[in-house]
């Protein structure tokens, strides 16, 4: 070896030896390893608890195809400019996999991150952690107290569940993937991205939940599907920290996301029995409980008890400064969207914002909800540049049934209206349990003046596409003030605003 070379060579490590920096590896994990081996291709570890141990910043864990019966714990943090990846190795999948394991009382995840910083897991399935022990909380995911910029991308969370047949009026939990921010240090700047989770049973909780002082966050091009509860939660007021100016859920993005199959009528905490229904239909595709300043966009929502839900359910207490704009909310079971809270003493939504959606036949099951439900203690909320369009069975637009005014703070505006056909009669507004059955009624109480009834002109509603065609009704009516936000795009990712003034619905014509 050339001397001036071996000399910088030697002079290197010492200088990582004196420093405590590491050079970066690439380890791997197979079910054929031993934790006693090196750790490389050639002679892997066996179980992803000992890469867990042992990583450093910057390594990469290559996780071989196969079975991982083990609940983990990360025990290692990465930096900002040298994070750890966990991954299932090149063209296979490593499963975690909790059937037969022992599971203690508590929350139990198969993964979980506790003040852990700068870790990505990624192409990971985790499944079968089932329990019918109402003092167990099974969890695919779970991020707790604080933890920096983590990343959960290309994962897939599945049969997770709480299985307690006795669950009503009891708070037994689960979670596929859940973040509780319970420290002074936030969890910021987490990452969840293009996993699918599916087939969860959560008791009283949510498939995906981020809850107390989670912030900075994006939640992105999910699939979540056939839960027995909320799909996604964005939580606040819950006690989750102790400090409740940081108890909220707050400054993120909910985008790209479809959520579908979302109902509580087979969940025992509704009352429900998990094969044959009977409980309440109560799920939200998308809620948001006491979070605050997170924007909902582009996603799709379909068959879910309730499409999207802004409210708080605790008294005193808001959801305040959420938009949600450009999302499809189609074929929901009770209503589209829903503002406000269920009963006058919880609490509300205030300086929210519901622009651009197109929100077509929900209500499936005919409870007379609406496309829209405004509830009690809501304030100072815009809905406007929507297309709404009712089913012929329930004719219903917009529903307040509460009996107490929605104010003046609320404004509802350049929307367009539909039922099924061509007459005025068919759809109907419900203002404090008073029924208004044509456009104009309804504009007479001071609501929708610049609004219209029409023919949307979607491109194919029979195939749930719903682009506009040329000479929709729709196009350049929305608000002439208003302007796209930074970034914002429409439900096709394409310019939001295309002519002399924003299109009503999700999508904008011609846009690209």
């Amino acid at each position: 070896m050339n001397l001036n070379l071996h000399h910088y060579l030697l002079t290197l490590t010492g200088w990582f030896a004196l420093s405590g920096a590491s050079i970066a590896g690439t380890y791997y994990v197979s079910t054929a390893g031993s934790d006693t081996a090196a750790g490389t291709l050639a002679a892997p570890w066996r179980t992803i608890q000992k890469a867990s141990n042992v990583s450093k910043p910057g390594d990469t864990v290559n996780i071989r195809g196969g079975v991982y019966k083990e609940l983990v714990q990360i025990a290692v943090s990465g930096s900002a400019t040298a994070r750890i990846t966990f991954q299932s190795y090149v063209g296979e999948v490593a499963v975690l996999d909790g059937t037969g394991l022992t599971l203690p009382q508590g929350d139990v995840a198969l993964i979980h991150l506790t003040d852990r910083n700068y870790i990505t897991l990624q192409g990971l399935e985790l499944r079968n952690l089932i329990t019918t022990n109402d003092q167990v909380a099974p969890i695919g995911i779970l991020i707790d107290r604080s933890g920096l910029g983590l990343q959960i991308r290309n994962c897939k969370v599945h049969d997770i569940q709480q299985n307690n047949p006795t669950l009503y009026d009891d708070y037994a939990n689960g979670h596929g993937l859940a973040a509780y921010g319970s420290s002074a240090t936030a969890i910021s700047g987490l990452v969840i991205d293009s996993c699918e989770l599916y087939n969860l049973h959560t008791g009283a909780s949510e498939s995906l939940v981020l809850n107390g002082n989670v912030t900075s966050f994006v939640v992105s091009n999910n699939l979540i599907h056939d839960c027995n509860n909320i799909g996604i939660d964005f939580i606040g007021y819950e006690g989750t920290n102790s400090n409740a100016t940081l108890d909220r859920a707050n400054n993120g993005q909910c985008v790209g996301n479809k959520v579908w199959n979302i109902t509580s009528v087979k969940n025992p905490a509704y009352g429900g029995s998990l094969t044959k229904g009977g409980g309440t239909a109560a799920a939200d595709g998308i809620y948001v409980d006491g979070g605050t300043r997170i924007t909902i966009e582009r996603n799709e929502v379909w068959n879910t008890d309730i499409g999207v839900e802004l409210a708080s359910e605790h008294s005193g207490r808001v959801t305040d400064y959420v938009t949600v704009r450009n999302n499809v909310i189609r074929q929901n079971i009770v209503t589209g969207i829903s503002l406000g809270g269920y009963a006058k003493n919880v609490g509300g939504t205030d300086n929210c914002l519901v622009q651009n959606n197109t929100v077509v036949l929900n209500d499936t099951a005919f409870t007379y909800s609406g496309q829209i439900q405004l509830q009690y203690n809501l304030t100072n909320c815009y809905l406007k540049n929507n297309i709404v369009q009712a089913s012929p069975d329930t004719r219903q637009m917009i529903v307040n049934s509460t009996k107490v005014s929605l104010g003046t703070s609320n404004v509802i505006d350049y929307n367009l209206y539909y039922g099924t056909t061509a007459s005025a009669t068919n759809l109907e507004f419900d203002l404090m349990n008073k029924s208004y059955t044509t456009l104009a009624k309804w504009q007479a109480t001071g609501y929708d003046a610049h609004s219209l009834f029409a023919l949307p002109g979607f491109a194919s509603p029979s195939t749930n596409k719903y682009d506009l065609i040329s000479g929709s009704a729709a196009i350049d009516k929305g608000d002439p003030k208003y302007v796209p936000a930074a970034g914002e795009l429409d439900f096709n990712a394409h310019a939001r605003l295309v002519g002399k003034a924003a299109d009503l619905g999700a999508i904008e014509y011609g846009a690209k």
